[in-house]
């Protein structure tokens, strides 16, 4: 069994997806195996990933699912104590599941560990950096506000992920910060401030700002209260902070809408 399992999400069209792959090939850790998850019949998408990774676990996922759904039906197929995430249009430094490893390892008490990362353009032209904060309190700090991680740099432990069920797939468009607050609630977030992975910045990525549907703010407020109760904090004070939340995530979709 592999020491971490890379779970990588597909929805074609994929333009990216062979950088990514390359990318993987790449690492300097070597305990690991690839988990596709396809969304949908896209037998151009397996012939991809069977190029790159003979020996990789493929499962088709239902078209007609979110991206939770997606993750999951990979999730569901893992057996590993670390899980890494990696989204089709990103690539992965050398060193990234090396050094998170080692971070894991050496902090038994982190559930979750995200990454700082290299922002890139369509056409890997470089665009900045996108940081991330190191200390625990500011990152507890910034979770009740909004997600303090970069999704597709993060690594997790698989046990904990599988006990707890995997994404909510109520969370439309929020599955990474509702799962953040359920893993926050069994141990502390952990951030790396060295860029671990290339972000890819483009119109049609999946964390595209979206819509969030009203069934997946009520998720992620039951997850805010549940998180509240565990650490003996005040269930109002989540419960307002989540309504300003709200608020807020409707300020930016409208601002959004009149920018395209």
């Amino acid at each position: 069994m592999s020491r971490v399992q890379v779970l990588l999400p597909i929805k074609f069209p994929a333009p990216w997806l062979e950088e990514t792959l390359e990318s993987l090939q790449k690492q300097t850790f070597t305990d690991w195996t690839l988990v596709a998850s396809i969304h949908g019949d896209e037998p151009a998408a397996g012939k991809v990933v069977s190029a790159f990774f003979p020996d990789a676990i493929q499962v088709e996922a239902p078209g007609s699912g979110n991206l939770a759904s997606t993750l999951n039906v990979g999730l569901a197929l893992t057996t590993s104590a670390f899980i890494a995430r990696i989204d089709q249009d990103d690539i992965a430094m050398p060193a990234r599941l090396e050094k998170q490893v080692e971070f894991l390892e050496r902090m038994p008490e982190v559930t979750v560990v995200g990454s700082a990362a290299f922002l890139i353009g369509p056409n890997g032209e470089e665009l900045g950096v996108r940081g991330q904060e190191e200390r625990i309190s500011k990152i507890y700090k910034t979770l009740r506000w909004k997600t303090p991680l970069i999704h597709p740099s993060t690594m997790f432990r698989g046990d904990l992920i599988r006990s707890l069920g995997g994404y909510s797939e109520a969370a439309t468009n929020v599955e990474d910060y509702e799962l953040w607050l359920r893993l926050a609630a069994h141990g502390f977030l952990g951030g790396m401030g060295e860029p671990l992975i290339k972000y890819r910045i483009h119109s049609d990525q999946i964390t595209s700002y979206r819509t969030i549907p009203r069934s997946a703010s009520n998720e992620v407020c039951r997850s805010k209260v549940a998180l509240a109760a565990a650490q003996n904090e005040s269930v109002l004070a989540a419960t307002s902070r989540h309504f300003a939340w709200t608020l807020k995530q409707e300020v930016r979709r409208i601002k959004r809408q009149r920018r395209v």
